[in-house]
């Protein structure tokens, strides 16, 4: 079984914990199971913080986006710019790239959200996450996961967790690259919308002292 397990490919930080199952004499198995459990629940709790800053993001670039496009003074100054000049080059300028880094920001919020586990393990039906793999379903599903229980071992425990923290693992560490990306984004939308609002507050101000 552990050598089926490893054999499967799972990631080297994952794997390992399998190669320390048999020779770790410290540990109980109760003790195994519950780091294990705890590792993986840290994983998931990880995963749902990303979710919640991936919605915030959204949030804040939607709001400052809805506020920028509601600003009378800034829809007149882009409408009655004449081309080709300088005002016109550097306003446009802006808001394109204060609307490309908002879509930037959707996408690499969009690939974190839709970040899959690795290829291969949707056909493993666990005990600890019973996912109906494709050739089963309804009572048959029940009949293989009874077996399962009645056939359990030690090593059969281990070697769901040790799936699962694989699983996770993969779809937190595609997450994490993607919001990073994401979290870059938001910071060029914001610095870009500030300048914007700078040179059209400063454009104002100059035509007044005319």
């Amino acid at each position: 079984m552990l050598h089926d397990f490893k054999s499967r490919g799972m990631p080297f930080a994952y794997g390992n914990c399998m190669d320390k199952q048999d020779s770790n004499s410290y540990l109980s198995f109760i003790e195994k199971v519950e780091h294990l459990r705890h590792s993986l629940s840290n994983v998931q709790e990880t995963i749902r913080f990303l979710d919640a800053k991936a919605a915030g993001c959204i949030a804040f670039v939607a709001i400052i986006l809805g506020f920028t496009l509601s600003r009378p003074v800034l829809v007149e100054q882009l409408k009655e710019l004449s081309f080709p000049c300088f005002r016109w080059w550097l306003l446009w300028g802006l808001f394109v790239f204060l609307v490309l880094s908002f879509i930037a920001v959707l996408t690499f919020i969009a690939l974190a959200q839709w970040a899959r586990k690795g290829e291969g393990k949707e056909d493993e039906l666990t005990l600890l996450f019973p996912i109906k793999p494709k050739d089963l379903g309804g009572k048959h599903l029940i009949r293989e996961l009874a077996g399962k229980v009645e056939k359990l071992t030690d090593s059969d425990v281990i070697s769901e967790y040790c799936s699962q923290l694989a699983i996770n693992g993969t779809i937190m560490t595609v997450k994490l690259k993607w919001c990073k990306w994401a979290f870059r984004a938001v910071l060029t939308f914001t610095v870009i919308a500030l300048a914007l609002g700078t040179a059209s507050l400063l454009m104002i101000l100059q035509d007044g002292i005319k």
